[in-house]
């Protein structure tokens, strides 16, 4: 599992909509689809129920949803409070 196959299923969660989804991430609906075809199988489970009038998510793909953005946002901290220390901005100072 990638971060990126991570992404991919968050926004096609909050779109609901395979084709709206790939826009927003700025791929191909097909490489969309793969790649949550690829965590669904290395999941071993289906995360979206899927008709050509809607896209839901499964009730264990409810529960990645909201474990994966809390994860998602985490991460996104993480990065930033690196890159402050990084840069001086936070830390510790001794004088």
């Amino acid at each position: 599992m990638t971060t990126f196959q991570i992404q991919c299923f968050l926004q096609v969660a909050q779109c609901l909509n395979f084709t709206e989804a790939a826009n927003h991430l700025f791929i191909a609906q097909s490489s969309l689809s793969r790649n949550i075809s690829n965590l669904e199988n290395e999941l071993n489970m289906k995360l979206f129920s899927r008709t050509r009038k809607y896209v839901r998510l499964t009730p264990g793909g409810a529960v990645l949803y909201r474990e994966f953005s809390r994860l998602m946002k985490e991460i996104d901290q993480a990065v930033d409070q690196a890159r402050n220390v990084e840069i001086g901005q936070s830390g510790l100072l001794r004088i």
